[in-house]
């Protein structure tokens, strides 16, 4: 299987939204690109190493907010270009 590449990044603190470009066939047949975002929180375990989590807290929460507003933000960007 090959590893897909996120479309972008967008970081807030150890907050992160990746998004991916997901192909879905329409009603018609036809093939219709979506973006889907995945929320992940990034930090360092006691070796050091980074990890990923999808657990928050309250204040987890509040960055995923601001990071979801600029992902909602560029994909309605991202679509408005397309239509220019």
């Amino acid at each position: 299987m090959m590893n897909k590449k996120p479309l972008w990044k967008i970081r807030v603190g150890g907050m992160e939204a990746t998004a991916w470009n997901n192909a879905m066939k329409s009603p018609s047949g036809e093939t219709v690109d979506r973006v889907a975002v995945t929320i992940d929180r990034r930090y360092r375990d006691s070796d050091g190493n980074w990890k990923t989590s999808s657990s928050l807290s309250l204040n987890d929460l509040m960055k995923a907010e601001v990071a979801i507003r600029h992902a909602i933000d560029r994909i309605i960007g991202d679509k408005e270009g397309e239509a220019a």
